[in-house]
């Protein structure tokens, strides 16, 4: 009687084993999911308007620009500013869920 006891506890630690090493490696999967969503949102969401922002500051540098275009530059850097930052809010959201 003592044996299969013996037997069935074993059993229970390994299959507990498993089972914990099975969670752990499913969270290391999702943690690099999440890692490579978060780097794509970095390298293509947000940086595209920041490129924008640069791009449209340089254009200010004419000294010719009337005052309308000026208008324009200014709203479209508004404009991706505010991109941006809902970007970055989408982000800090999905980085929030993640704990």
């Amino acid at each position: 009687m003592a044996v299969i006891a013996a037997v069935l506890v074993v059993i229970v630690i390994l299959v507990s084993y498993r089972n914990i090493k099975q969670k752990s490696r499913f969270q290391s999967l999702l943690h690099q999911a999440r890692s490579k969503e978060l780097a794509f949102i970095n390298s293509h969401q947000i940086r595209r308007p920041l490129a924008n922002i640069l791009g449209l500051c340089s254009l200010t540098t004419d000294e010719q620009l009337t005052l309308a275009e000026i208008q324009q530059y200014f709203q479209q850097v508004y404009h991706q500013a505010k991109e941006m930052d809902d970007k970055l809010k989408e982000v800090e959201k999905k980085l929030n869920t993640q704990t």
